[in-house]
This record gives C-alpha cells, sequence and structure tokens, in this order.
C-alpha cells in the first residue's frame, strides 16, 4: 500500500462496481458465461460481455488481469466458488479482468471470501517449508544437568 501511495495509484480497493468484467466459458457447458456474467453483475460488478474460451476443458476458474488490476482481480476472485487462480497476462484485455470458468466452478458469491482465503497467482512460486525438521541422533548417550550433583539453593 505505502509503494502505491508513491507511484501515485490508489490505495483504496476497488468496489465491485468499479470493476469491467468480461466472463469466458472454460467448460462448453451451454450458457455457463451468460449466467456467471448475471450473477457478478447481480454482486454488483459492471459486465462487459461473455464468449467462449479459446478451448473447453478448462480445469481451475481463473481471474485474468494486467499489471496494475491486482486488487480488481482479487476482488472478483474472492466473489467465485471456489475462489479464482489469478492469471496475471500481457494484455491488453477488453475489461479490466477476463474470468474464465472451469470445472471446478461452483457458483458466485453474493459477498466475498476475506482476502487471506484467496488463491496466488498462477504463476509459480517457490516457497518454504516451515515446518521443523529433526534430524535423528546418531548416538544413544545421555547428559547429565549442567549442575549435577549440585544442592539446591533457595532464592
Amino acid at each position: 500500500p505505502i509503494l502505491r501511495t508513491f507511484r501515485g495509484a490508489s490505495s483504496a480497493a476497488p468496489s465491485p462496481a468499479d470493476v469491467r468484467v468480461e466472463v469466458l466459458n472454460g467448460t462448453g457447458t451451454s450458457g455457463q458465461a451468460r449466467a456467471v456474467s448475471q450473477d457478478l453483475a447481480a454482486a454488483g460488478f459492471t459486465t462487459v460481455g461473455t464468449g467462449e474460451a479459446p478451448s473447453f476443458g478448462v480445469a481451475r476458474t481463473t481471474v485474468q488481469h494486467v499489471a496494475g488490476a491486482e486488487a480488481a482481480a482479487e476482488l472478483v476472485a474472492r466473489h467465485l466458488d471456489p475462489v479464482a487462480v489469478l492469471e496475471p497476462v500481457a494484455g491488453p484485455l477488453s475489461a479490466d479482468v477476463v474470468v474464465v470458468t472451469g470445472m471446478d466452478f461452483v457458483s458466485v458469491r453474493d459477498v466475498p471470501v476475506p482476502p487471506s482465503e484467496t488463491t496466488p497467482t498462477s504463476a509459480p512460486t517457490v516457497t518454504s517449508s516451515t515446518a521443523p525438521t529433526s534430524t535423528p541422533s546418531s548416538s544413544s548417550t545421555t547428559t547429565e544437568p549442567e549442575h549435577a550433583g549440585e544442592e539446591p539453593r533457595s532464592c
């Protein structure tokens, strides 16, 4: 948010009415893009068209966006069930974001899930495990407490 301010971008999150959405059918299910577009409009988004994706059989629903439209894409993704994957594209796009429905698509939510439950972008990311690791000990020796043999002191 701070860098956005220095770059002259607004730090306020967009509202659904601020986001222009096109919906593409990625599953081949008849009427799916139209139905999703209508549901997004009912949730307050500005829908600008529907169509078919370049291919059917898309596994995961995605929200395509260009650089600078990440907040709009995330807002749309949080309205989809399950939360859609964000897909940065070079553009240009015919809308602020383009939803491509996938086989996992269930519905459009009236109220978005909290931002902490969003799906990361489809670009590969490297994450490190935060789980502690342990190395088995190669010896079975025991150690004595540091003050073994001393009498306890009272405080």
